[in-house]
């Protein structure tokens, strides 16, 4: 990622307008501090330096724009974090994918070994990408009680 190049021309689409959005958090923004200041709004020479209160803010947002920026870096869109810019945890359980037969995505686990699969405790190696393993299924027939098997089967792409 060049951060240096030129952004291209936005795209027209049905979101909300920007602008929208910045003026109804202004009127949030505005609600908080008086809050915060017992009732006083933001006025000229109210005892602050506003210069150190924009360079304060001005910091905060460049760690949060650069926070964003590492996210997206090491994260591709669908999820998966490429292993030369991060790894999970030791001992988490994630799905890896790894130079084997046919690129294989397999349940692993990063040891002081390097990388095994949790079936077998094997040595894994060509790992490129992980990614956390997604929640389980929920059961909605035991919080409901209903089942509706026709329902379900389509979801999965089943046609009873």
């Amino acid at each position: 990622m060049t951060l240096s190049v030129p952004e291209p021309m936005p795209e027209e689409n049905e979101s909300t307008p920007i602008w929208d959005l910045v003026i109804a958090d202004m009127r949030d923004r505005d609600q908080f501090g008086r809050s915060k200041y017992r009732g006083v709004p933001l006025q000229v020479h109210n005892g602050r330096d506003p210069l150190v209160d924009l360079y304060q803010e001005l910091l905060d947002g460049a760690v949060y724009a650069r926070q964003i920026i590492e996210e997206r870096r090491i994260t591709t869109p669908d999820g998966w974090c490429n292993v030369e810019s991060g790894l999970p945890a030791w001992d988490q359980r994630v799905l890896v994918a790894h130079g084997g037969y046919n690129d294989t995505i397999a349940v692993a686990y990063l040891s002081s070994d390097g990388w095994k699969t949790v079936r077998g405790y094997s040595a894994l190696t060509g790992v490129t990408h992980w990614r956390h393993l997604p929640d389980g299924p929920v059961d909605t027939t035991r919080q409901t009680g209903v089942t509706n098997g026709q329902e379900e089967a389509a979801k999965c792409g089943h046609n009873p």
